[in-house]
């Protein structure tokens, strides 16, 4: 009888750290589940749905004041949320405008080195001829000096 108390007592101490540890995580679960509701609460302003069931409630209630509430409350936000969009969309019109005006100075640019381009085509040609032109003169002239020595 003595063996079975102390495995009966082995089996007791054995369950209570078991209970221990799942208090423990209990608790976690509960701080878990308190702190995605803060998070859930700061995602979007009072009054909004977050889900079926706030839909379901609304629907139910008979009270329009909350409907009201809900309304106004979206109407807000979505008021705000097109304000914001406005106001990038100004800043990325600007953005676009500073856009087109640099590819239209690089684009002039361009046309000016594509002209310089052509010009220095054109000046590399003559002095090309030029220099033909010379050789020619200086041959000619080297002739004359083989024939007169």
């Amino acid at each position: 009888m003595f063996f079975c108390k102390s495995k009966i007592e082995k089996i007791e101490s054995n369950l209570q750290n078991d209970i221990k540890i799942l208090q423990q995580e209990n608790q976690d679960l509960k701080h878990e589940v308190e702190r995605l509701n803060v998070l859930r609460s700061e995602e979007k302003p009072t009054g909004f749905l977050h889900g079926k069931e706030d839909i379901i409630e609304l629907l139910v209630n008979k009270d329009s004041s909350d409907g009201l509430k809900f309304l106004h409350n979206n109407v807000s936000y979505f008021l705000s949320s097109l304000d914001n969009l406005n106001e990038l969309s100004v800043e990325i019109n600007e953005d676009i405008g500073k856009i087109k005006s640099d590819a239209d100075s690089l684009t002039s640019d361009i046309e000016k080195v594509q002209k310089s381009s052509h010009e220095l085509d054109s000046v590399s040609g003559s002095l090309s001829s030029s220099v033909d032109s010379i050789t020619e003169i200086i041959n000619l002239i080297k002739d004359i000096s083989e024939q007169t020595n």
